[in-house]
């Protein structure tokens, strides 16, 4: 999660970063894909990161790839500035391993995705609150009709602070925020009539968000 910390450069940054970052990280031959999102919360203020970028490697140790993609782009001795921009916001930067998918991409065109960044905070109950989110919710949320696909990831080296799960959600609609919504209201109608599990309170969300596709 980043962003532009000065948004008077805001199409400047976005210039660099899918002009010349993201071309520059995928030549390296490490992460094979990389595609951007941006946050749809119009309440967003200067500062806060507002975009995402989500870079996927073949390589099964994503920590060895991060350091492998460091030192490959550290030999090709580019000026500070190519490889960080001035207006760069960092914000979460970290690797995760997929653990659980379902719903299928083909043929579909991703334009927005719903992120979730989450934890269990009950460790005694982490294999049921793992069973109920990969075998329960995400079919769930799939059977609004409003996703087509969803993605889990857990921390490849969990830190104090930093959520341990991710969960993508990948919509066809432009409109990210309206689908939340519509999704939102469809599981809560299901929950309230018996129909699917109710969240365990093992849950904890940390951020649940609406993106647009920008970019990859």
């Amino acid at each position: 999660m980043n962003g532009c910390k000065d948004l008077t450069k805001e199409v400047e940054w976005n210039e660099w970063y899918d002009k010349v970052h993201l071309p520059d990280v995928l030549a390296q031959g490490v992460f094979a894909t990389a595609t951007r999102f941006k946050d749809t919360n119009a309440e967003l203020k200067p500062g806060e990161t507002r975009y995402s970028a989500v870079y996927e490697t073949s390589w099964p140790d994503v920590l060895a790839a991060q350091a492998e993609l460091g030192n490959r782009l550290g030999k090709l001795g580019y000026p500070p500035e190519r490889r960080r921009h001035p207006s760069m916001l960092s914000g979460m930067f970290a690797g995760y391993r997929t653990i659980h998918q379902v719903g299928e991409g083909r043929g579909k065109t991703t334009k927005g995705i719903l992120l979730v960044l989450s934890n269990c905070k009950e460790a005694s109950k982490e294999v049921e609150f793992n069973r109920w989110y990969s075998e329960e919710h995400l079919p769930a949320f799939l059977e609004t009709k409003l996703y087509h696909a969803a993605t889990r990831y857990e921390a490849a080296a969990p830190k104090p602070g930093q959520a341990k799960y991710v969960a993508i959600y990948e919509t066809e609609s432009e409109d990210a925020g309206k689908t939340l919504s519509e999704a939102f209201r469809v599981m809560n109608l299901r929950r309230a009539k018996g129909e699917i599990e109710p969240n365990p309170t093992s849950l904890e969300v940390v951020v649940a968000a609406p993106y647009k596709r920008v970019m990859g």
